[in-house]
């Protein structure tokens, strides 16, 4: 009788009865997820259809790199510059350029002379912003000194470039004796020197330039000193080109 006083926790649970399956045909149980055999008609049908789905994902693939008509109306967006940045750099450098330019008319040469020795980035800068500027002319007024130097002036004639810049001046009639005068040493071709104390003997130039370079308040002593400087050639020549 003690097994009739278990509680119910302690009584022993029944066993799940076994689902039973529904027999087939045949009397046994079905495989799960068997798959019926499909007849003609319907294998002809699914034939039918895997031939026509390529097609249309084409003709949609197609459709889609067409513009519709509502694309029609509308216009491209504009292109942007490739650098903006680029062409920001490209204003600052030439404010600078014109900042220092605008700064040599306002001092005399030998502070000029000290502002370039005392921060050589400022020469860099100075003459970059030249030529870019150079470049943009129509006609660069060397080029008509050169010309006339070459048609008027005899070859063993000594030319004094002063204000020289790069030395151009030098590399085109590297087969004349020239001496190029400048603030800055850019090249090996240009000696540094204040314009108005150009380190020659007297009397050792046949010819002055001065290409835009008369710039400084003390302008005038650079013209003496080229006049200083020149030779006794007969007849003596010079050439000198103020700024337009």
């Amino acid at each position: 009788f003690a097994s009739l006083f278990r509680s119910k926790a302690e009584r022993p649970k029944a066993k799940p009865k076994s689902q039973a399956s529904a027999p087939n045909r045949r009397g046994t149980a079905p495989e799960p997820n068997a798959k019926e055999p499909l007849s003609k008609k319907a294998r002809k049908r699914m034939k039918a259809q895997q031939k026509q789905e390529p097609a249309s994902k084409s003709s949609n693939s197609f459709q889609k790199k067409i513009p519709g008509d509502a694309d029609a109306g509308q216009k491209a967006a504009p292109k942007r510059p490739n650098s903006v940045l680029g062409g920001a750099a490209q204003r600052l450098k030439g404010s600078r350029f014109r900042c220092l330019n605008e700064s040599l008319y306002t001092m005399t040469g030998q502070e000029a002379l000290k502002m370039f020795t005392n921060d050589p980035s400022l020469a860099e800068a100075y003459h970059e912003g030249f030529r870019a500027q150079a470049s943009k002319w129509p006609r660069n007024p060397l080029d008509g000194v050169i010309s006339w130097l070459r048609k008027e002036v005899p070859k063993e004639a000594v030319i004094g470039d002063f204000g020289c810049g790069d030395a151009r001046l030098a590399l085109e009639l590297s087969k004349r004796k020239v001496h190029s005068f400048d603030l800055v040493k850019i090249n090996e071709r240009v000696t540094a020197c204040n314009l108005a104390h150009v380190p020659l003997p007297d009397a050792s130039l046949d010819v002055a330039v001065f290409c835009l370079a008369l710039m400084g308040t003390d302008w005038i002593k650079f013209v003496e000193e080229a006049m200083q400087s020149r030779g006794s050639m007969s007849p003596p020549i010079s050439c000198a080109l103020p700024q337009p």
